[in-house]
């Protein structure tokens, strides 16, 4: 499963909601799995008080409302 979200994240899937939806699981395993990622290096997290901020915005298939934190990850290497 690693190597799914690994793999999903690289090709641009940066939500852990989206991740688990595209592998069929629970996004508590995804977020476990991701923890993982970050401790190995892999993985970096960013944290965006809201879209307007995110580098990602023009890319985002989600909406936010106000107030909504955005978490996403991208390849640290």
């Amino acid at each position: 499963m690693l190597k799914d979200v690994l793999r999903l994240i690289e090709e641009g899937t940066s939500n852990p909601k989206e991740i688990a939806k595209k592998l069929g699981v629970e996004e508590e395993k995804v977020l476990g799995a991701i923890e993982i990622l970050k401790s190995l290096g892999y993985l970096k997290s960013n944290e965006q008080e809201s879209c307007s901020a995110c580098p990602l915005k023009n890319l985002c298939p989600t909406s936010c409302s106000p107030g909504d934190r955005v978490l996403y990850f991208e390849l640290s290497r």
